[in-house]
């Protein structure tokens, strides 16, 4: 695959970009002229930059995923598809899957990590759910809280819990973890899975100590509605 694939076209009816984006690029530019996910898809569908949205260098762009995530990213071709797509996510009515190939941590996350009130049975899902704070130098990882976590972290919290819905099964010499989640935090699913001692292979941030070199994590499933009809794209 090249930087990015296009999944689906935008048209008429279907005023939507669905993009399969390559591991090592944004999905969206910090200004224009940045190369990114979005820059590419607007040289072919110059209509997505009109679109008037929190960030206008990011124009249509409704779902993105971090600079090393591989998968799907999901870009408005109309003002009515983005508004509607908000207006979902809000209501928390827009579904996403990942898919992580991960290790497993015998020994409890260091006390940076809020301590678990939940456990994992291989085969079951599970559901964790989390306030987040930033955490590390300039800010580039994220860390769970929860009601019983310090001062500090309190004070530092997000406004909102975010949630993932998590299902662990053994696969040769990893663990497969399929996730799903309807609204996101930076790094959510990748902490999430560090905390529940199944840290993702290849992730340089959570996982520092794994020898693989390619991060296995793929954003590999959208589910929507528009005009009354159900969509679902996978990978």
């Amino acid at each position: 695959m090249n930087q990015i694939e296009i999944i689906h076209a935008a048209n008429e009816e279907e005023p939507f970009l669905i993009i399969n984006k390559a591991s090592g690029i944004p999905s969206a530019p910090l200004k224009e002229g940045d190369l990114s996910a979005f820059s590419l898809a607007a040289d072919l569908y110059p209509q997505i930059k009109n679109i008037k949205s929190k960030k206008s260098v990011e124009g249509g762009l409704i779902h993105r995923i971090d600079n090393d995530t591989k998968g799907l990213i999901l870009i408005a071709a109309s003002q009515s598809f983005y508004d509607h797509l908000c207006s979902e996510q809000e209501k928390g009515l827009f579904t996403k899957r990942y898919e992580a190939l991960c290790c497993k941590n015998e020994c409890e996350p260091d006390s940076s990590y809020a301590r678990r009130n939940f456990s994992v049975k291989e085969g079951e899902e599970i559901i964790v759910k989390s306030y987040f704070r930033s955490y590390g130098p300039k800010s580039c990882q994220v860390r769970p809280v929860t009601e019983d976590s310090g001062k500090y972290a309190l004070k530092k919290t997000s406004s909102a819990e975010y949630e993932t819905r998590i299902c662990i099964t053994k696969e040769g010499d990893f663990y497969r973890a399929r996730c799903f989640l309807t609204k996101g935090y930076r790094h959510q699913v990748r902490c999430h899975l560090a905390w529940c001692g199944y840290p993702i292979s290849g992730d340089r941030i959570y996982n520092p100590s794994s020898n693989q070199k390619e991060f296995l994590f793929t954003a590999d499933g959208l589910y929507f509605s528009w005009n009354g009809k159900k969509y679902s794209f996978e990978l």
